[in-house]
């Protein structure tokens, strides 16, 4: 399996030259930037704001994964420059507001994960991600619909925890051709309970159920 291709990373199956975890409020580190392909940063501040503290993204050029913690960014401007990344989790960023950026790594981006992002809505820029295997959208604005799903023809696994689905209608998720996996919480509107989901996503992956093409 890849190793990227994950919520969250077992970085104990990860080469220690391939690997950076670093606490910015320590300050900046000196690294071989050539050689890191993970990067796992707290307190990260977006490269236009007086209170930068990090390299430029583009000093990393074998980056793969990357996950900021607790960040200011209020885009994906920085992180536009990773043209090689297949995953990105990027949780409590509370000044998050906008997809910008994000295109820029649609040509490889498998795995995106975002949680604790309350002003960032579901928008088109979030669509041209096609080759999304895992999706991630915790505590961010309410969603109208599920119907975006349709977007991403190589979903398996879509979580949505503590984000609203307006409309209820969880079928989308049941007729998405290859979603097995799904995770969130019962709310009173859903039109199904998250057992009988699992149960029906069961079903798909024995091969039992029809789904929509």
């Amino acid at each position: 399996m890849k190793p990227w291709l994950s919520v969250t990373i077992n970085y104990d199956n990860i080469g220690r030259d391939q690997l950076l975890g670093h606490d910015l409020n320590a300050g900046q580190i000196d690294v071989n930037f050539n050689d890191v392909r993970f990067l796992n940063l707290y307190s990260y501040k977006e490269k236009n704001s007086k209170y930068s503290n990090f390299y430029d993204f583009e000093k990393f050029p074998k980056l793969i994964s990357l996950d900021l913690s607790l960040t200011n960014i209020t885009d994906f401007i920085d992180v536009s420059k990773c043209k090689e990344l297949r995953r990105l989790n990027v949780d409590y960023c509370r000044s998050l507001s906008s997809w910008e950026g994000i295109t820029n790594l649609a040509e490889h981006l498998e795995v995106l994960c975002i949680d604790h992002a309350k002003k960032l809505s579901v928008s088109k820029e979030l669509y041209t991600l096609k080759k999304l295997k895992i999706l991630k959208l915790c505590s961010i604005q309410p969603i109208e619909n599920l119907d975006f799903l349709k977007h991403f023809p190589n979903l398996e696994k879509f979580i949505f925890v503590n984000t609203n689905i307006l409309s209820g209608d969880l079928t989308p998720i049941i007729e998405h051709p290859n979603i097995t996996s799904v995770g969130f919480l019962n709310k009173q509107h859903y039109n199904k309970k998250d057992e009988q989901v699992d149960r029906l996503l069961e079903q798909k992956r024995r091969g039992l159920l029809n789904v929509s093409e």
